[in-house]
């Protein structure tokens, strides 16, 4: 899968509802299921990332 993010920024992307689905469900799974599936943080992708920090010297 292709995890190129090119850019430098930051912003706030605060969805209240999807806020409260998380806070219901107790985990931030549902933040996951929505917006983020190609980000490398996404839990589905530990070992992709785990490969990125052994590569950087970090794990």
């Amino acid at each position: 899968m292709d995890f190129k993010n090119n850019g430098i920024g930051w912003s706030l992307n605060v969805n209240k509802t999807l806020v409260e689905e998380c806070i219901k469900a107790g985990t931030n799974e549902p933040f996951w299921k929505v917006d983020h599936r190609k980000d490398l943080r996404n839990p589905i992708f530990s070992k992709e990332l785990a490969v990125v920090l052994k590569q950087m010297g970090i794990l």
